[in-house]
């Protein structure tokens, strides 16, 4: 008899952590809904693996996909409406083999719409909330999935639902460019698998 309350006594301390930890995942996690941009090499390797949460997933992409000759593109929606101070960007698995990959010139927007449908490439709405140029290896380095954290170069000026990430140029050839991940706030700090 002793044993069986016992059991239930961990199950009932197990299943209310549990409850616990997604309520408290739920309140403070924010999720990232990819919307359109620019493809990837494999299908696997699209605009959706930049904002997806996934550690395994990058996007990876060269000039012949995109639809804008002089770069690449991805909109996507938060979860939550944001002012966001910092991101934080996760270079590719091969970054040591292919350095210019990395982003070399970027620019961050902000917006408000009615609808997903509008929250597209040419809308005049965007606000530019950051912008970084010739970025070099002394703040994105040639290593291999590297958590690098940037700060916003002035005060965002509202809280937006959608936001647009533009990449002009990357520190090689400007042929192909890729990231494994984009996050607002802390990416966390786990073993990643590289991939190629």
């Amino acid at each position: 008899m002793k044993k069986s309350t016992s059991l239930r006594q961990h199950f009932l301390t197990a299943l209310l952590a549990l409850a616990m930890w997604t309520v408290g995942q739920s309140a403070w996690a924010v999720y990232y809904t990819p919307l359109r941009g620019t493809g990837g090499m494999t299908n696997s390797e699209g605009f959706a693996s930049l904002v997806d949460g996934e550690k395994g997933t990058k996007w990876c992409t060269d000039n012949t996909k995109t639809d804008y000759r002089d770069g690449w593109y991805v909109v996507f929606k938060s979860s939550e409406p944001l002012a966001p101070s910092a991101y934080q960007v996760i270079t590719g698995g091969d970054t040591e083999a292919f350095p210019g990959r990395n982003w070399k010139d970027w620019t961050i927007y902000g917006a408000n719409f009615d609808s997903d449908d509008e929250a597209v490439f040419e809308s005049e709405k965007w606000t530019v909330i950051d912008e970084k140029t010739n970025v070099g290896p002394d703040q994105l380095p040639a290593a291999n999935v590297k958590t690098v954290t940037f700060e916003m170069s002035e005060v965002c000026p509202e809280e937006y639902e959608y936001f647009m990430i533009y990449v002009k140029a990357t520190g090689g050839d400007g042929k192909t460019m890729q990231m494994i991940e984009f996050n607002f706030g802390k990416v966390e700090a786990i073993e990643y698998t590289a991939i190629d």
